[in-house]
């Protein structure tokens, strides 16, 4: 049974007010000794006190806490992500609500009303498809002491953005492919849903003179049942009817598959294809040969949100913020060399 403020004061000997001033550091005007204050404190402590964040948001108050709505998609960035969010909400003092969105409107606006109905003090919203800009959502995000969204590109909503936008990584990405002799790349992934890197890269590759036309768009869908499977017969009949020397996938687990199959296939990673992947997994360093990726920058994008959080929460009459972090390409051995000759690959 949790522990009330009656408790206490019933021990100690004093009114519930009075320990109530005394754990909140309020300045009511009353009057409590340095010995009673001590001593509430030390009953407080030995009694493992804990205030109800809900009891004290229904009374108009901060709750200190800060919920997380974050589409679990893409897991390892993900995962890195709300480790470092919910390190840096209690180092301040505040407890995290995470949950998956699933990245779908309707599933954003159940899980906002939730919120609002906990007395959530501030939101951080993943927004990969203007889901704050949909009228109810942005409806649900008012009842907020503070947004962000973290999105690829600037929405252009109300709320304070952190931007981080895979342009720049990617336009590295087909520089570094075709200063390195690459001309016959493809995009390996779901092409449907990954429009926001097909774009830049294919016209990074084209100011080279390269052509990335649909045919060249290896798609599969990466999170349906048998993806796996899909995934190996899509590469397969690419190989069959392409000349490829290079790819770009749509993340570090589509980029091992393709590894690995070629592998079998006898096709040599990078002298016959180049292999990038996407989200710099924590152990693509570590593949052979260490896989060229995307890094998001999540320290920075995590620093970024903090500080909009609690600018926000101290000012609610700031001007909008909008903080851009590009994403970067890692180059590693799977994307190749400038020195290495990278004859396309046909199999038939």
């Amino acid at each position: 049974m949790s522990v009330t403020l009656m408790d206490i004061a019933k021990e100690v000997g004093v009114t519930s007010t009075t320990v109530s001033a005394v754990l909140r550091n309020s300045r009511t005007g009353i009057r409590v000794a340095p010995s009673t204050r001590q001593r509430i404190l030390d009953v407080a402590e030995r009694l493992q006190y804990s205030p109800s964040l809900l009891a004290r948001g229904l009374k108009g108050g901060r709750t200190n806490t800060v919920g997380i709505i974050w589409g679990l998609g893409v897991p390892v960035f993900a995962e890195q992500m709300i480790r470092a969010l919910t390190i840096r909400m209690k180092n301040r003092g505040y407890v995290t609500n995470v949950a998956d969105n699933l990245s779908e409107a309707d599933v954003t606006v159940q899980l906002l009303r939730d919120l609002a109905h906990r007395r959530v003090d501030a939101i951080v919203l993943q927004d990969t498809t203007g889901l704050a800009n949909r009228s109810e959502i942005e409806k649900l995000l008012r009842h907020f002491a503070a947004v962000v969204v973290v999105s690829i590109h600037d929405s252009k909503s109300q709320y304070d953005t952190v931007v981080n936008c895979p342009d720049l990584a990617v336009r590295e990405i087909a520089d570094h492919l075709v200063a390195t002799g690459r001309t016959s790349p493809i995009f390996f992934g779901d092409a449907q849903h990954n429009f926001h890197k097909i774009r830049p890269f294919r016209e990074a590759l084209r100011s080279h003179g390269v052509a990335l036309g649909d045919e060249r768009l290896v798609s599969f869908e990466w999170k349906t049942s048998g993806a796996l499977e899909h995934g190996l017969d899509a590469l397969d009949d690419g190989l069959g009817r392409l000349e490829i020397d290079s790819m770009f996938c749509e993340n570090d687990s589509v980029a091992l598959l393709a590894m690995s199959h070629l592998a079998k296939r006898g096709i040599k990673v990078p002298e016959d294809i180049a292999v990038v992947g996407n989200d710099n997994n924590p152990l693509a360093r570590f593949m052979n040969p260490p896989l060229a990726s995307v890094g998001r920058q999540g320290d920075a994008i995590a620093t970024a949100i903090e500080e909009l959080l609690f600018e926000r929460l101290g000012d609610g009459e700031k001007e909008r913020q909008v903080r851009t972090i590009p994403m970067r390409f890692i180059a590693r051995e799977s994307a190749g060399r400038a020195s290495e000759s990278n004859d396309p690959i046909h199999v038939l």
